[in-house]
C-alpha cells in the first residue's frame, strides 16, 4: 500500500472511531431522556423520544434496532 493511501486510511478508521463513539453517546442520551419521560408520567413526550429513536434505528443488523423497539410508553 503507498504511503498516502496509508494516511488515507488511518484517517478514516479514526473517523470511524469517532463517529461509533458519537452514536453510542446519542443512543445513550435518548434512552435517558425516555427514562426521564416515564418517571415524571410523561407518556407523550417518552412515545416520541422512543419513535424518533426507532426511526434512526431502523436496520436489523444494528442491537439498537432490537433495544430501542423494547420501549413501552405507558404506565
Amino acid at each position: 500500500m503507498q504511503a498516502g493511501h496509508r494516511e488515507v486510511e488511518t484517517e478514516a478508521l479514526a473517523l470511524l472511531v469517532k463517529l461509533r463513539e458519537r452514536q453510542a453517546l446519542w443512543f445513550n442520551s435518548q434512552k435517558l431522556a425516555f427514562d426521564a419521560a416515564m418517571m415524571q408520567n410523561n407518556w407523550k413526550k417518552a412515545e416520541k423520544v422512543a419513535e424518533f429513536t426507532k426511526a434512526v434505528y431502523s436496520r436489523v443488523e444494528d442491537q439498537r434496532y432490537f433495544d430501542v423497539r423494547k420501549w413501552k410508553a405507558g404506565p
